[in-house]
């Protein structure tokens, strides 16, 4: 099976986190600008051709798609890689069309006996997303979680009309002088100002 084909060249985009730990490098011959790589699949053994744009992209760790479903991916056996987070192999319905899901929601499952809502993040405490220990993990509400991973850069004021404690960032604070915490705050406000103390 030769990568250069223009077929595996999409396809191996999705395998680029599935890596063994070194590319075996037979032979490397000048072509052109570039180089002409032959390599040997980390799983089965196979010499395979792979041209040097594809070689610098990352590739040549197995000789195609099949072998790089099966080998070893980045040290976890039957784990791959999901962005910053680790994915196990499972039958589940909420997993990707690769059939992974997050191995840290599925700690926290099994520890509180249910499953998770879409609306149930799981927050690792020392930031290491590799650390799917269960001391290292809480549950947090989408708000919670966007809290701790983006502070807030603001202050708390209050609404000119019924006096309810809102929060503002510091864009709002520097355009408006009165605030307000609906639509509906405002234009009461608006409208008692004109028809009732006649000020506008």
């Amino acid at each position: 099976m030769m990568m250069y084909n223009q077929e595996l060249k999409f396809l191996l985009r999705f395998y680029n986190c599935m890596k063994a730990s070194t590319r075996i490098i037979i032979n490397k011959i000048k072509q052109g600008r570039g180089y002409k790589y032959t390599l040997k699949c980390n799983y089965c053994h196979k010499e395979f051709i792979l041209m040097g744009k594809e070689y610098n992209s990352g590739y040549g760790y197995y000789c195609g798609v099949i072998c790089a479903n099966k080998g070893e991916h980045r040290g976890y056996k039957g784990k791959v890689k999901l962005k910053n987070y680790i994915g196990i192999k499972t039958n589940d319905p909420r997993a990707n069309y690769r059939g992974y899901y997050p191995e840290h929601r599925l700690v926290m499952e099994k520890y509180i006996k249910r499953k998770l809502s879409k609306k149930e993040y799981v927050h690792h405490k020392n930031g290491n997303t590799q650390d799917n220990r269960i001391e290292n993990l809480e549950i947090k509400t989408p708000s919670e979680h966007a809290n701790i991973h983006c502070p807030k850069t603001g202050k708390e004021v209050k609404c000119n009309n019924c006096n309810k404690i809102i929060y503002k960032n510091l864009y709002v604070l520097k355009l408006f002088k009165n605030y307000y915490c609906s639509r509906k705050c405002y234009l009461d406000y608006r409208w008692n100002k004109k028809y009732v103390n006649n000020e506008i």
